[in-house]
């Protein structure tokens, strides 16, 4: 067993609403609040950076490394770059053109892409010195990832885009993908695709055409988020609160909301170990070889639960609303 320990404003942190967490290369833990800007952990007390610091603002929805171990922040008010010492911020007009950013990734050329919360935004591009928005890729676009081909793949709203070579490939378009709002993207294993798409299920794509899952008639069966673990296989939880995994051909019923005591599933994590970590509006629950467990942490029976991280020690951190980490 664990011991755990809550972190709130109370011990240094910059506030209680953290939905991003990051450790980087030196093992410090950065902790992004919603509302009250970034807190670094050394391991012994919380540093916390706000616009006095650098930050660009203090509503924190992204943290990214890069490869030469520059943290980056996408906040509302602009992108942060810090260095260890120096803060850099871009905002709209002077290269971003967008002030919002929730999502954050570098490519495998060293080029950074950011997704922005505006409505009818493209997909933003940093190389270092210039700044360009995709106006082809515009929508509300939610899923970023860099597969291991190095291509770059933003989905949104009717749209499935690949970067390659300097050039976007549409795949939405008749490849058998249904048409709606696609939210994440994932690679498996073996090099597919999968992508969710609101109220319709998942999507996997082998390179050539897409194969729809559903989960069910409900109303809100197919409002789906997914997750991949280190042996290959997928999770997928429905927002009727099932949860499904697959296994090569079909997805496989593991419990649902009434077996986990809780109305609403938040985040999904699998550990190095292969133990399913479920995140819900009345805590954490466990799924350890073959049954599940509540995970027993102090004042969390009522705490949402919307971020989990594992740090290379093998430290689960747990990301509250208004709870602290």
């Amino acid at each position: 067993g664990r011991m755990w320990q809550t972190f709130s404003q109370r011990d240094g942190l910059a506030g209680n609403n953290v939905f991003a967490v990051l450790q980087d290369r030196l093992g410090n833990i950065w902790a992004g609040d919603v509302f009250s800007g970034v807190s670094r952990y050394d391991g012994n007390s919380w540093q916390v950076f706000r616009e006095a610091d650098g930050l660009a603002g203090r509503n924190v929805r992204a943290i990214a490394e890069d490869a030469g171990g520059n943290l980056w922040f996408g906040t509302l008010n602009g992108v942060s770059q810090f260095d260890g010492r120096t803060w850099k911020t871009f905002r709209a007009g002077e290269g971003p053109a967008y002030n919002s950013v929730k999502q954050i990734a570098q490519d495998s050329q060293g080029a950074f892409w950011f997704l922005s919360l505006v409505l009818g935004a493209g997909p933003m591009r940093y190389d270092g010195k210039t700044w360009q928005e995709y106006k082809e890729l515009a929508g509300n676009n939610s899923g970023l990832l860099v597969d291991r081909l190095g291509r770059l793949w933003v989905v949104g709203n009717n749209l499935v885009g690949v970067y390659q070579d300097t050039a976007w490939e549409r795949l939405d378009r008749d490849r058998g993908l249904p048409r709606g709002d696609h939210r994440e993207v994932l690679e498996d294993r073996a090099g597919n695709i999968w992508v969710t798409t609101f109220g319709i299920g998942v999507s996997r794509f082998d390179g050539n055409t897409w194969k729809n899952f559903t989960f069910g008639e409900g109303e809100y069966a197919n409002w789906v988020g997914i997750k991949g673990e280190v042996d290959g296989r997928l999770w997928v939880t429905t927002g009727d609160g099932r949860l499904f995994q697959f296994a090569g051909q079909a997805f496989t019923l593991l419990t649902t909301l009434d077996q986990l005591n809780a109305r609403f599933i938040h985040s999904l994590h699998i550990d190095r170990q292969g133990n399913v970590w479920v995140g819900t509006d009345k805590g954490v629950r466990k799924y350890i070889s073959g049954r599940w467990e509540t995970v027993a942490i102090p004042k969390s029976d009522d705490v949402g639960i919307f971020v989990i991280y594992e740090d290379r020690e093998g430290n689960i951190w747990l990301g509250t609303f208004n709870n602290g980490l």
